[in-house]
């Protein structure tokens, strides 16, 4: 693919969504990092915008999978959740990888993702969340630890032991 397609490319998305009359597009003036890796202008979007709707968050290489995604579409799993009371839906990133080199994890459209990347980190740990943790207001109190970053670079989060949990 020329460069000049890969640019192309890049910004469709955005002004696809610009297009959309039911669609807001915002761009954040702080920066990544001091907005705590976005969390707090998402969360600002999310309680103006987003109360009283299913709203979903994710990044441009993110896939969303759900109880019988290959057969219900996104609106009508979430007429299911209401259905059953639910005003939430918990998931968790999984990192995802081809079998081979990475610019060789080509995706195409009808080929199932499992089948380009169907490796994954297993030793991932739910921890409940305690009531005095500043971030208890989440759906559910649970953090996920595990995947790759945890295993390069943060190997100790996966331990349990009294001194673990309290440096974490």
């Amino acid at each position: 693919m020329a460069a000049k397609e890969i640019l192309v490319k890049k910004y469709v998305s955005r002004e696809f969504l610009l297009a959309q009359e039911d669609c807001h597009v915002f761009q954040p003036s702080n920066s990544f990092k001091d907005a705590r890796a976005g969390v707090h202008w998402q969360n600002l979007l999310l309680d103006e915008y987003g109360t009283g709707y299913w709203t979903l968050v994710v990044d441009a290489d993110e896939l969303l999978v759900y109880p019988d995604c290959e057969k219900i579409k996104l609106p009508e799993f979430c007429k299911v959740l209401e259905s059953e009371g639910r005003t939430s839906f918990f998931a968790f990133l999984l990192d995802m990888y081809p079998g081979k080199d990475f610019s060789q994890a080509t995706c195409e459209p009808g080929k199932p993702f499992h089948e380009i990347c169907p490796y994954f980190d297993k030793d991932y740990v739910f921890r409940k969340l305690g009531a005095n943790n500043r971030e208890v207001d989440e759906l559910p109190p649970v953090r996920v630890i595990g995947g790759p970053r945890v295993r390069k670079f943060y190997p100790w989060q996966k331990r349990t032991d009294f001194f673990s949990k309290a440096l974490a």
